[in-house]
């Protein structure tokens, strides 16, 4: 006879104030390679637990990534903070570079990967896992791209596409939450400029629109140690856990570099990467910049020099959050992006929107892991009770109090106390509740529940006032 268990989530708000779960996955951009001491297939998991699992037994290293013009190895290195991070456990998926992600999300080898991996040893079936495109992106050399077209279409309709595939494998027990890299933006577009994602309505899954480097690719490994190194509820950008990078750029450049001879296109701004090179009769060196003109679209070097299109430096950005500024219109539009703070060292995450409107529950990457934790968790329960002979009330025809009390007392003591602070001195949760109820339908009974989470606030803002008085309020 056929036995289905279903479970959805809500994300209206309801009577919430308004303003292990670290194996994560990546999903990049490949080439198949016999470099290492195994060799590196597409389309198959490999789990890393060190950086070296990927230097020496698959054999790729930042040569590969410039030679294939990918970013694989550059953001293993990142998860990892170049072996800092050595004991963090990644599963590695190479997808080929002539693939788009919104193709391959919806295949079946892509949902068998998630199964398989969610279940293997160790097993995380509340995964997050990122996706990092292609690096080639000379066609986003442009000054007249439509803000509609800000990114590659594979960013969007890969975030369209997996909300669906998000469900489904969820209703099989397999949750997760995911971030694309949003590498490739316009090079003539701002902050202002981008589309928003709230009407994207994808409430686990979020745009990367930073990188630790600037050529224009999103750091996904960088952001994938934050959520491997945090339990589930803490802030994505809290601040008092310390920066977690040292640099910062919007995916605005472009990792093409073109040597004397090769074609510049006018309006765009070129940076020196390598020797010395003469531009319009004026002599430019390493680092230093120029627009291209008309009339002026090559240069001449006698230092092998080359050019490059740089990314936006976040260092440049001003330190304040009000309408208008680079950090107001990123995080308005739900984006996740690397950020300063005021008086402090390095970057941090400004939070982890997802996209979708800021005024939903499910709206940040610490909610959507709770979440996913709290479905496997209720999944697991009522799996435990299938094919139970259970007590019948004869006067309601539902499971008796006593059996349905014990129960809920059950998974209050198992999943959620422990994830409180009753028993950690850092929840993350505030408190649940379990209510379930079951019927008797002929002589099967049907449970119904539901599953209440009182969250952790994440702060989020202030409104002070500082006066001087002649006396201290009491």
């Amino acid at each position: 006879m056929i036995q289905t268990n279903t479970i959805t989530f809500d994300n209206n708000p309801v009577a919430l104030n308004v303003d292990s779960d670290g194996i994560v996955m990546l999903f990049s951009k490949a080439v198949a390679t016999s470099a290492g001491t195994t060799p590196f297939v597409l389309g198959t998991a490999y789990l890393l637990t060190k950086l070296d699992d990927l230097v020496t037994k698959l054999g790729i290293t930042s040569a590969y990534d410039a030679t294939n013009h990918v970013s694989l190895f550059q953001q293993i290195n990142e998860f990892y903070d170049g072996g800092v991070n050595d004991g963090l456990k990644i599963w590695l998926v190479g997808v080929a570079k002539a693939t788009d992600f919104d193709d391959y999300v919806i295949t079946e080898p892509f949902k068998e990967l998630l199964r398989i991996t969610s279940q293997a040893d160790p097993a995380n079936r509340a995964k997050y896992i990122a996706f990092a495109p292609v690096t080639e992106q000379v066609s986003r050399l442009s000054t007249d791209i439509a803000k509609a077209d800000a990114f590659p279409a594979e960013v969007f309709a890969t975030l369209t596409a997996l909300k669906d595939v998000e469900t489904a494998l969820t209703e099989e027990g397999f949750p997760f939450g995911y971030m694309i890299g949003g590498n490739g933006m316009a090079s003539n577009l701002s902050e202002s400029d981008l589309p928003s994602l709230v009407l994207k309505d994808t409430p686990k899954g979020s745009v990367l629109v930073t990188g630790l480097q600037d050529n224009g690719v999103a750091s996904v490994g960088n952001a994938l140690s934050r959520i491997a190194l945090t339990r589930i509820g803490r802030g994505y950008g809290a601040v008092e856990d310390g920066s977690i990078a040292s640099t910062a750029y919007l995916t605005n450049g472009c990792p093409v570099i073109i040597a004397a001879g090769g074609t510049l296109i006018v309006g765009i701004t070129y940076t020196v990467s390598v020797g010395a090179i003469t531009y319009n009769s004026v002599v430019y060196n390493v680092g230093d910049s120029f627009t291209c003109v008309t009339g002026f679209t090559t240069f001449t070097t006698s230092a092998s020099g080359v050019v490059s299109v740089v990314s936006s430096d976040v260092a440049l950005f001003p330190l304040k959050d009000s309408s208008g500024s680079p950090y107001y219109e990123l995080g308005s539009k739900q984006y996740v992006f690397l950020r300063r703070r005021k008086n402090q060292e390095g970057y941090f995450y400004h939070d982890g929107a997802t996209a979708t409107s800021s005024t939903k529950p499910v709206s940040d990457i610490p909610i959507v892991r709770v979440l996913n934790h709290f479905i496997t968790e209720a999944q697991n329960f009522i799996e435990t009770t299938m094919q139970a002979d259970v007590p019948i009330d004869v006067v309601t025809g539902l499971v008796t109090t006593p059996y349905v009390e014990e129960k809920q007392a059950t998974f209050y003591e198992n999943s959620i106390k422990p994830k409180t602070d009753k028993e950690l001195g850092t929840g993350d949760i505030s408190d649940g509740k379990l209510t379930l109820s079951g019927v008797l339908q002929g002589s099967k009974v049907l449970w119904t529940y539901t599953l209440e989470i009182v969250p952790r606030g994440i702060v989020n803002g202030s409104t002070g006032v500082i006066r001087f008085v002649s006396t201290l309020t009491q």
